[in-house]
């Protein structure tokens, strides 16, 4: 059974962020984290070993941004890092550019990036990342998209790598991407009807 999850933000402050992190200290296979680069948390139980997991979006390189989870190792307070994906979304330097990491019904994570901020093309793009067989695989993609001068220039763009399907505008596509480890995920896997203009 799944226990209630609880998400933690940066605004916690330093010494809860530390704290968040540490249980990943000192495995080798783990990535150094700067507590003040940290964009968001979830925490979960995806392995349902009734021990909390954690998903962490970070900072990486200038306007990219790093994905790292983390399962439990049935020690009580360790973890693991299971997956990892450098540069998976877009991040800018202003309100309204910055991504983020939520969780929705059954489990999945979304990460969300977009641009409400700069220039008249404004996009939000969310990556849906699901726990599958002990795997952490990007099972949806979505694309939406507007033009501040020209109201009819947006469009409206999902797709679904599990059932294969997806719809532009409304209108409905056949999706050949299958779902895809996280760890191998990169933008040119997009649908070409979901990619941006």
């Amino acid at each position: 059974m799944r226990f209630s999850f609880r998400r933690f933000r940066p605004a916690l402050g330093l010494g809860c962020l530390f704290a968040l992190l540490a249980p990943a200290a000192g495995h080798a296979d783990s990535p150094t984290m700067s507590p003040d680069r940290v964009i968001d948390v979830v925490t979960d139980d995806w392995n349902s070993d009734s021990r909390l997991d954690r998903a962490v979006l970070v900072e990486g390189e200038p306007s990219e941004t790093d994905l790292f989870i983390f399962v439990s190792t049935g020690n009580e307070g360790e973890r693991r890092l299971v997956a990892a994906n450098r540069n998976l979304v877009w991040r800018g330097a202003f309100w309204g550019t910055q991504p983020s990491l939520e969780q929705i019904a059954g489990g999945d994570l979304q990460v969300q990036a977009q641009n409400e901020a700069i220039g008249r093309n404004r996009w939000f793009e969310i990556l849906t990342i699901g726990h599958r067989d002990g795997e952490f695989l990007v099972v949806g993609y979505s694309y939406d998209s507007y033009d501040t001068l020209d109201l009819d220039a947006g469009r409206n763009c999902s797709a679904d790598f599990e059932a294969g399907t997806g719809l532009l505008d409304g209108v409905p596509f056949t999706v050949t991407t299958p779902a895809v480890p996280l760890v191998d995920w990169e933008p040119a896997m997009v649908p070409p009807e979901c990619a941006a203009g």
